[in-house]
């Protein structure tokens, strides 16, 4: 598929640490394995063949499973595409969460058996528009490129920084900052105009 666009993708093993991953690469992780990227001295970690290796907790114990969690998580939206919840790896992530049913979509082509339907709806919702039909909303939600872009930081606020300093900083102002959480404006002002970075990371 990614060859019909003229894009490529990089795939990846679970043995991969996610931590060494180029996302710019467009990667695809093979929880269960992938057979070209296999080697032979450690395939029988790499590749997923027997009923115990999809009976094992492994995915949810490595740091690909926790990396999932975290993406789960922070995520507003989680979007499956073709995924029918047969994979116990994602399944067993999936149920350890309570309260993100009203995040999670599942997109599938044709209306799904009764037993496929109850079982998705136990985690999110079904949408019934294929690949295609996602392609399409996807395209209409779309910014427009020539739009100017702005910045958004949920959790971060932007400080104007002054030209010179109110007072030093000292010791006791980075100690009540670090153990007791006691933030001071100026104070950041002052690490930053002075380049001590006592009190701020450059």
């Amino acid at each position: 598929m990614f060859r019909e666009i003229g894009t490529t993708a990089c795939s990846l093993h679970p043995l991969k640490k996610p931590s060494d991953v180029d996302y710019r690469t467009l990667p695809v992780i093979h929880i269960n394995g992938y057979i070209q990227s296999a080697s032979f001295n450690e395939f029988k970690q790499e590749i997923k063949l027997t009923d115990s290796q999809y009976f094992s907790d492994d995915f949810s114990r490595s740091a690909w499973g926790e990396r999932f969690r975290n993406d789960i998580i922070t995520s507003p939206c989680i979007v499956f595409v073709g995924y029918s919840l047969f994979d116990l790896d994602v399944a067993r992530v999936l149920n350890t969460f309570e309260g993100m049913k009203e995040r999670i979509f599942f997109i599938i082509k044709n209306k799904p058996s009764r037993s496929l339907q109850k079982k998705l709806e136990q985690f999110g919702s079904i949408i019934e528009v294929g690949v295609e039909g996602l392609a399409d909303i996807v395209e209409s939600i779309r910014p427009d490129n020539a739009a100017p872009k702005i910045d958004y930081l949920s959790a971060w606020e932007k400080i104007a920084i002054p030209s010179t300093p109110a007072r030093s900083l000292r010791d006791i102002d980075v100690i009540d900052f670090m153990m007791a959480g006691s933030f001071d404006y100026d104070l950041f002002a002052a690490d930053i105009i002075q380049k001590t970075f006592a009190y701020a990371i450059k």
